[in-house]
């Protein structure tokens, strides 16, 4: 089990900062979870209920183990009834979770930062 207080390396980053000048080099993972079993699936794999969460909102939830210890953190954006990003530092822990349920569930994810960038131009 990964947990951010036992990375060695993560722990120094973080007290470089807190104590002197220093940068985490973290770039959080995007994942969209689509599907007409979303919302369960979703209020399966995390604390917060989501139930009334409107679209267009997000909300910050943890993950939890098979112990109750928080294992990752996120915050969930709401983009239609049956369309979520989750947004995640762990990716790798998140999509091997997500492995144990989600063939129980009719949903499907994929990870937006590796898709190809998208053209938000207007022209």
């Amino acid at each position: 089990m990964f947990y951010l207080y036992q990375d060695e390396s993560l722990r120094t980053q973080h007290n470089a900062v807190r104590t002197t000048v220093g940068w985490y080099d973290f770039t959080h993972r995007l994942f969209e979870v689509t599907g007409p079993d979303a919302l369960k699936f979703l209020n399966k794999m995390y604390l917060s209920n989501l139930d009334n969460l409107a679209v267009g909102r997000a909300r910050y939830t943890p993950m939890l183990d098979e112990d109750g210890w928080i294992c990752d953190d996120v915050i969930i954006f709401r983009l239609a009834e049956d369309t979520f990003w989750v947004s995640t530092l762990y990716g790798k822990d998140l999509v091997r979770r997500y492995g144990w349920y989600i063939d129980a569930y009719d949903v499907a994810y994929v990870d937006r930062i590796k898709e190809p960038a998208m053209d938000l131009s207007t022209g």
